[in-house]
């Protein structure tokens, strides 16, 4: 199908035909879609909302959190995928080059955005290498990495597929699962957790427990925090990750029901969120353009 076929003047059938397609929820999208259900359709049904006709903000540069972020996940993949494979935990040289590299990369495709707590590409080289040091030190050694990033799939019916691979997933999926999560503070994402107990369970594990490492991206002034471990309580998660999901079906459903009809504004089918953290320029395709002007009325 053409790229424009629910533009606006399509016909009706057209705009049903190119709003039938198979739909993906990555677990990682759950906790941004429960914050902002209008951000998260900008970022995940980019071409198709292109399609229908609106036109959104260029993709902003990646956040120095989440490039850091990258970079000490490549490098605690790297050691445990050692680990499992020699019983070792492998050069610490090694793993920071890895780091590294797969900042470096990121940055280089997709450009930077600078905060206060790493205001430029020095401050971030050392606050990988510190991070990466820490993981090393306190939870690579504890870890039994006999699943290192796996991706898995699982149907949820009605056209959509669950896929999910934790940037650092690691464990054992029919006992405590683990995964890295980095950042100047810690957040709420028990949804994406649930969502990936529940593929686990598609394939016939069990994962009876989840664990969060999380290792604080801290200003070089500061001493490095050691990581703080978190067990998830798996069936809370598992029940905010179905209701995350359902909701999901059903907004987007009755945004493309509205869009068939030619309903004036289908977009408010997508909850907007003008209270989120995020509600910007900076982090959001949707802001001020004609998907989402939710923040006007703030």
């Amino acid at each position: 199908e053409g790229r424009d076929g629910c533009a606006e003047g399509a016909d009706q059938g057209a705009r049903e035909g190119c709003m039938t397609r198979q739909r993906v929820i990555r677990p990682s999208g759950l906790v941004g879609f429960v914050d902002c259900a209008r951000r998260w359709a900008a970022s995940h049904m980019a071409d198709e909302l292109t399609e229908a006709g609106y036109a959104l903000r260029e993709r902003p540069e990646l956040h120095i959190g989440a490039a850091v972020g990258s970079g000490v996940h490549a490098a605690a993949a790297w050691t445990l995928e050692t680990k499992r494979d020699t019983g070792g935990l492998g050069s610490e040289n090694e793993a920071e080059d890895r780091a590294i590299d797969e900042f470096e990369q990121r940055a280089a495709e997709e450009g930077l955005h600078f905060d206060e707590t790493t205001a430029n590409v020095g401050a971030a080289k050392q606050q990988i290498a510190r991070m990466v040091r820490s993981y090393r030190i306190h939870i690579a050694p504890v870890v039994e990495p006999r699943l290192v990033e796996t991706r898995l799939e699982a149907d949820i019916g009605g056209g959509w597929r669950l896929s999910g691979q934790g940037d650092v997933l690691a464990g054992d999926p029919k006992a405590d699962v683990r995964d890295i999560k980095t950042g100047n503070r810690k957040r709420a994402n028990g949804a994406q957790y649930g969502a990936y107990t529940l593929i686990f369970q598609a394939h016939g594990f069990n994962a009876t427990g989840v664990i969060e490492d999380f290792i604080p991206r801290v200003r070089l002034r500061d001493e490095q925090p050691a990581p703080t471990s978190t067990q998830i309580d798996v069936q809370v998660a598992q029940a905010e990750a179905v209701a995350a999901m359902q909701d999901i079906q059903r907004s987007v459903a009755e945004f493309e029901r509205r869009l068939a009809a030619g309903e004036p504004m289908p977009e408010t089918a997508l909850r907007a969120n003008p209270a989120s953290q995020l509600c910007s320029a900076r982090f959001c395709r949707a802001w001020g353009t004609r998907f989402c002007r939710a923040h006007l009325s703030t």
